[in-house]
């Protein structure tokens, strides 16, 4: 589980460099095709508002499913606890 949350922020942290290297490609696109500043904000301004959603969406994904493993956890806890004494209990009478 320590390794899945490594892997995301490692994947977040990424995605963030990518999206500032992207912002500086379209912000040189932008001002190639003739945009003016007002046009060239509202284009940035659409796609914060799209990746906001993106992004919530993707928590909220991300949410669902820790939720689920977590209920899942729960369940199997005490199964895990009676297999584990149950071997216990094996290991002692062959022990005898």
């Amino acid at each position: 589980m320590k390794d899945t949350l490594k892997k995301g922020l490692l994947a977040s942290i990424g995605f963030a460099a990518y999206t500032k290297d992207y912002v500086k490609e379209l912000t040189a696109e932008l001002r190639k095709q003739g945009y003016t500043e007002a046009q060239g904000r509202k284009v940035f301004d659409e796609l914060v508002k799209q990746g906001n959603k993106t992004k919530n969406e993707i928590l909220k994904k991300a949410e669902q499913q820790i939720r689920k493993i977590m209920k899942e956890l729960e369940q199997t806890a005490p199964q895990a606890k009676k297999h584990a004494r149950m071997q216990r209990k094996t290991k002692k009478r062959k022990s005898r």
